[in-house]
């Protein structure tokens, strides 16, 4: 669909023109999308001729072929009328204003509706421009439908979530402890050596009150 949508941009307005596009689906399903363009007979054969190819080449089917063409003569006939009376009206007041020796308030206005007038011609020959060039041109829509997926495809599917939801749960595990471990090292680096200096000043005052022991050599001789 890329190809195609590329293709049509590559080859320029006057050859091919883009309508619309459209992709919608899931890529693990199926997916779903079209292309709509016009393009000028000649290049849409050649076009056409290379499609089958492509569409083999990627492994699928072609399963409905149409083109069609946009009948706009009547739009061009109409709008083809509009510009000759516009055009008409133009000379006229071309005419006017050049044989005009009137007040400069009235040729002012003959002016303004001059360049009024011009505007609507120019806007006419654009369309009319654009007109012709649709009816030279056939348009195309090709619609695009992967192959839907296999449901055996999926037999293991929840063997796998299952056991992706294991491993992220013993990961997080992991993390929440870290986190906690790092939360408690400030209070740590803080809290041990008050508990050391507490217990070993509580230890050195136990000593003083009950009193120091005796030397070896005093207590041989109160026993003797």
């Amino acid at each position: 669909m890329s190809r195609h949508v590329q293709a049509c941009q590559a080859a320029g307005p006057r050859l091919c023109q883009l309508i619309g596009t459209n992709l919608t689906g899931d890529p693990q399903s199926m997916l779903q999308g079209y292309v709509s363009l016009r393009a000028e007979p000649t290049w849409l054969r050649n076009f056409m001729n290379g499609l089958e190819a492509q569409v083999d080449q990627a492994g699928g089917r072609i399963v409905t072929d149409t083109t069609s063409t946009e009948d706009l003569t009547r739009q061009i006939v109409d709008t083809e009328a509009r510009l000759r009376a516009q055009t008409t009206l133009r000379d006229r007041l071309q005419e006017l204003l050049r044989t005009s020796r009137g007040r400069l308030a009235d040729l002012l206005e003959v002016e303004r509706e001059l360049a009024r007038v011009q505007g609507e011609i120019d806007a006419v020959q654009s369309n009319l421009a654009v007109m012709r060039t649709r009816v030279a041109m056939s348009e195309l829509t090709m619609q695009y439908r992967s192959a839907p997926r296999s449901v055996g495809s999926d037999t293991f599917e929840p063997l796998r979530n299952a056991f992706a939801n294991f491993l992220g749960i013993i990961v997080g595990g992991f993390a929440v402890i870290i986190t906690l471990i790092a939360g408690l090292v400030p209070f740590a680096v803080v809290i041990v050596p008050i508990v050391w200096l507490i217990l070993r000043w509580r230890k050195n005052r136990g000593g003083r009150l009950l009193g120091a022991p005796k030397p070896p050599a005093e207590r041989s001789a109160e026993d003797a």
